[in-house]
């Protein structure tokens, strides 16, 4: 990707952030919203505390059988271990 094509997509992801964020403000009780701000603090900014933030709050909303529970566990457990040793990754 050319660097001026890579900048526009971080800006843009860096847009769809705040929207997101908003959006969780006003509505923090949207799972998928929740689970969507982990995943991009967890691949995107490599922000284990923001990652875990919104993971946990996604399992709370989530029923208790949800079938992606373990697997979120899981990415909370790896975001842990990341910020004990940042070169983890």
């Amino acid at each position: 990707m050319p660097p001026e094509q890579a900048e526009a997509s971080r800006r843009q992801m860096a847009k769809d952030v705040q929207t997101y964020e908003a959006e969780f403000d006003r509505n923090p009780n949207d799972a998928a919203l929740c689970y969507n701000l982990g995943v991009i603090y967890d691949d995107y900014y490599d922000n284990p505390t923001k990652a875990i933030f919104y993971y946990s709050r996604y399992l709370e909303l989530i029923p208790a059988d949800a079938s992606d529970r373990a697997k979120i566990i899981r990415w909370i457990e790896n975001c842990r271990k990341r910020m004990r040793n940042p070169d983890t990754r």
